[in-house]
């Protein structure tokens, strides 16, 4: 396969994965939403390690989707600056936008919100939050922190020979990784910056960018694929079963397999053959679309879902998972409506409302 057909071809079934993936989120989310703002009878649920997945699946799909994009662009700096551009242009517009949102709304009710933490947010610098996390003002943020990361270190191997890139890129960050293993730094509870981003979570983006080459390799021999559909298909049988059922049901027995849970159903959608996904597929993949834009916005949504419903008659018989259900779809929804609306008119360099910031960011795209 030709670099340029590669930069160009289309991963349909790998976006459902990133539409399960922001659905994990929310689902976890929403069930603690509603354990927050309804009184419900039963405990909740045993969710909490449902968003973890699902941010940790977006990982692994990250360092795919930056290998497979970046494999056609030449070493130097030049490339370095282009890629960096492009991904300040897909990531920081719409996160400095919903968080100046948060922002007003905090100021709004009253709560303290101070200039650094406001600063640290905008710039993705951890830092320790009033309430002991390492997190921004927008909470789900906080994996931004680890995705600038990995665009930073991607962005400065780019003086490295094409061959060398992914490998350096692998070995470093998992050299970090293991500094953090091996208590050679100061744990990141107490607001260590390095030690935080030493995180083995980065190993995630790891395991995407070494699956990019192993579906090239199979590509390449023409060994057997499944179709997109197929791929599709089993990818959320496994990624559904993992996150509500396995999870749930016994998390120490199931945690341990995360990463396979995470990289086996991304190696069956990159490797499958490239044909266009079945229409029937076309609203997970319109869903995969808009993944960022639901990944930030849907606290906006099921907030106030949460206070309203769970005032209602009926929200003993909703309960957690009719309302977390609800909120999926909702806040899928309303991701899917700012997508179209904002996100992808900003990333085609087209502002919405003359706002001139990313032009400052518009590189012609490959």
């Amino acid at each position: 396969m030709a670099p340029n057909a590669a930069n160009r071809e289309r991963f349909d079934a790998v976006q459902v994965l990133r539409a399960l993936a922001a659905a994990a989120v929310v689902f976890q989310h929403a069930v603690m939403n509603w354990a927050q703002k309804a009184t419900v009878p039963g405990p909740m649920p045993s969710v909490e390690a449902m968003g973890d997945y699902g941010v940790k699946l977006f990982f692994c799909i990250s360092g795919f989707i930056i290998v497979h994009t970046a494999m056609a662009m030449a070493p130097g700096w030049e490339s370095a600056k282009t890629f960096w551009r492009r991904r300040i242009r897909r990531i920081v517009p719409l996160y400095w936008i919903i968080t100046t949102v948060y922002v007003i709304k905090l100021v709004a009710s009253d709560q303290d919100v101070g200039i650094a933490q406001v600063l640290q947010s905008y710039l993705f610098i951890p830092y320790l939050n009033p309430q002991g996390l390492m997190q921004p003002i927008l909470g789900q943020g906080w994996s931004l922190n680890y995705e600038m990361l990995f665009y930073l270190t991607f962005g400065a191997m780019f003086f490295l020979p094409r061959s060398w890139h992914v490998p350096a890129v692998a070995g470093l960050m998992t050299a970090l990784a293991a500094v953090r293993a091996f208590g050679w730094l100061d744990d990141a509870s107490s607001g260590g910056v390095l030690s935080y981003w030493a995180d083995a979570i980065i190993l995630y983006f790891v395991a995407g960018m070494l699956a990019c080459p192993v579906a090239q390799h199979w590509r390449a021999r023409k060994w057997p694929a499944l179709t997109q559909g197929w791929a599709a298909f089993v990818g959320t049988c496994i990624v559904v079963w993992y996150a509500g059922f396995a999870l749930p049901a016994d998390h120490e027995l199931a945690f341990p397999w995360m990463p396979v849970a995470s990289i086996v159903p991304l190696l069956l959608c990159i490797t499958a053959q490239p044909r266009p996904i079945g229409s029937a597929w076309q609203p997970l993949v319109a869903a995969g679309d808009a993944s960022y834009s639901t990944y930030l916005t849907h606290g906006f949504v099921m907030g106030p879902m949460a206070r309203l419903m769970g005032g209602l008659s009926a929200s003993d018989a909703l309960g957690y998972y009719g309302f977390a259900w609800i909120c999926v779809l909702a806040c899928t929804g309303a991701g899917y409506l700012i997508f179209v609306g904002l996100e992808r008119p900003m990333n085609k360099g087209r502002m919405p409302l003359g706002w001139p910031l990313v032009q400052i960011w518009r590189v012609p795209r490959a």
